[in-house]
């Protein structure tokens, strides 16, 4: 996944047979919905830091998540999710900063050649975020860094 590569791909390429792969795809997906509708994923101070920021700056979120997983919870490594959000919101790279948790996200900030901050994730810890212009403990420590 880090590297942009499906894991159902992988399955798909070490001989797996297609109806395991799609049942495999399908009880992923239903405990995926399971985990973000019935467990607390939130993130201490989105909310707030969001709202602090939303006076001066544009911001937009680019993700690799389905459609349907998007909508209950808000196609990297590449780099054009965060260069064609970029031009949406007409931003240039020298004004625009990422946001990211995951390796495979800083991968793709760093195909941009955008600034990229990382906030720690324990579902992420042992990524290799050595790329990462910046770490941050907390989002809340977001503020201080643009300001």
């Amino acid at each position: 996944m880090v590297n942009g590569q499906s894991a159902f791909l992988l399955a798909e390429e070490a001989g797996f047979d297609a109806q395991s792969i799609e049942d495999a795809r399908h009880r992923r997906n239903e405990l995926y919905q399971h985990y973000i509708t019935h467990e607390d994923v939130t993130i201490s101070g989105v909310t707030e830091v969001l709202k602090a920021l939303k006076e001066k700056y544009m911001m937009g979120i680019i993700t690799s998540a389905r459609h349907e997983d998007f909508e209950l919870i808000h196609s990297k490594p590449y780099p054009d999710p965060y260069l064609e959000g970029m031009k949406k919101l007409g931003g240039t790279k020298e004004e625009t900063i990422i946001i990211e948790d995951s390796e495979r996200g800083l991968r793709s900030a760093v195909a941009a050649g955008i600034e990229c901050a990382i906030v720690h994730n324990p579902f992420t810890i042992n990524h290799n975020f050595s790329k990462a212009a910046h770490r941050l403990q907390t989002l809340k420590e977001l503020e201080a860094l643009l300001n």
